[in-house]
């Protein structure tokens, strides 16, 4: 494959590009470590679940039982019985991070693990959970997970009269805890015109919900026809607080043509997201650049 070098303009816009992008997951890196558990600090119980009672309150443990009249956990202060009437749920607690007092705190991973904002990650989701998601208010999509290595999505521009759809297949190759790789095809069009699209590898770096890297490379096509330059993408998330999360998503082409830049901010609950984002080109780098607002509901 032939690459055309970028000229040394463009080679200059892209080095500032990427080297804010690299400063921006160096800041976020900083502000993630300095929340780091102290050495010696005081750990979670392994296999760690929350119990809800009916009352509220929540209650840390790792589950020993649960049946029709009861539910057992194992805490830091030893073994706790609850009646079943009295609990709502018993779910996964998430990740333990010690706070500054010496407590801990759980952080439950990102809803929305199996994308960044628009692109797919190498992650797909577990058989039988999905999500909805939203962009600007009018472009709705959805995905479900058919088995924990086929997940399968589409959506649309939720306008009246509106025929754009796409649909999202995607196969997960690779399941690691450190690395997951998948390939996949985001296949659009309008009514039953022409149709076109990318079909794409991506693989994620990192098996911590914390942070991770991800990497996909992919080729456009149109009908029969096919793009000359390979489309690049280069993103990731780093947790920063129990709610928060930077998180990065850029293109480029292997034509060096230019590159489309974009930072800014997941807010997360245990089941839904918030993203605000700002895009960019190196071509026409503006501050802080076109904002991207989105939402997702886990189910």
């Amino acid at each position: 494959m032939h690459l055309t070098p970028p000229s040394p303009k463009a080679a200059r816009r892209l080095t500032r590009s990427w080297t804010a992008l690299v400063g921006c997951f160096a800041v976020a890196g900083a502000v993630a470590t300095a929340g780091a558990p102290p050495a010696g600090a005081q750990q979670a119980p392994p296999a760690a679940y929350q119990v809800v009672l009916t009352d509220g309150s929540i209650t840390y443990g790792r589950l020993e039982r649960q049946d029709a009249d009861s539910v057992v956990i194992i805490g830091l202060t030893g073994r706790i019985a609850f009646a079943r009437a009295s609990v709502r749920k018993v779910m996964a607690a998430g990740i333990p991070h010690t706070r500054a007092d010496g407590s801990i705190e759980y952080w439950a991973a990102d809803p929305m693990a199996s994308r960044l904002v628009f692109s797919p990650t190498g992650r797909t989701l577990p058989k039988g959970e999905g999500y909805f998601a939203d962009h600007w208010v009018v472009l709705g999509s959805a995905a479900y997970g058919i088995t924990d290595d086929i997940t399968i999505g589409g959506g649309g521009l939720l306008l009246p009269n509106s025929q754009f759809w796409f649909v999202t297949p995607k196969v997960r190759i690779v399941a690691h805890d450190n690395f997951n790789l998948s390939a996949g095809v985001f296949l659009a069009g309008w009514g039953s015109d022409g149709t076109g699209g990318i079909g794409y590898l991506v693989g994620t770096f990192g098996g911590s919900p914390d942070g991770n890297l991800t990497v996909g490379i992919g080729n456009g096509f149109a009908g029969s026809r096919s793009a000359k330059d390979q489309l690049i993408m280069i993103g990731g998330e780093r947790r920063l607080t129990k709610r928060t999360a930077f998180i990065s998503e850029n293109y480029f082409t292997t034509g060096w043509a230019d590159a489309l830049v974009s930072y800014g901010m997941r807010f997360m609950g245990e089941r839904l997201t918030f993203d605000l984002v700002f895009v960019s080109t190196a071509k026409g780098i503006t501050f802080p650049g076109v904002p991207v607002i989105g939402a997702g509901f886990r189910f």
